[in-house]
């Protein structure tokens, strides 16, 4: 996993986001380097994956082939710190109905679905 600045974002690395997607336009902004963030890719010219964490809300965007092991390491980084993401608790991630069975063989005490939001949540 490679942490870069906005300044090392690649056209291939934008390419992994759909910008019509809701609220995407910070994943952008982060990536733009218009708004504090972090960004972790696998490569920096033929990128498989990359994800956004915006710092304002905390919120996490994946682009890419998304699979299983790389959420997992993904919130294993948010839930044992490493200094980028915040660490401890649960997160909200939000991920499209194609990605749903990725998330099933993720731990799921590392996550909040947005079904659970109604909850009491």
């Amino acid at each position: 996993m490679l942490s870069i600045t906005p300044q090392e974002v690649t056209p291939e690395i934008l390419n992994l986001f759909d910008l019509d997607k809701p609220t995407m336009p910070r994943a952008f902004n982060v990536l733009e380097g218009i708004i504090k963030g972090e960004i972790i890719t696998d490569h920096l010219t033929q990128p498989d994956w990359a994800v956004v964490r915006e710092a304002i809300y905390g919120t996490l965007y994946f682009g890419g082939h998304i699979t299983s092991s790389v959420i997992s390491s993904i919130l294993s980084i948010c839930v044992v710190g490493e200094n980028r993401f915040d660490p401890g608790g649960k997160f909200l991630v939000w991920i499209s109905a194609q990605k749903e069975s990725v998330m099933m063989n993720t731990p799921q005490d590392r996550y909040i679905k947005k079904e659970e939001l109604n909850d009491g949540m």
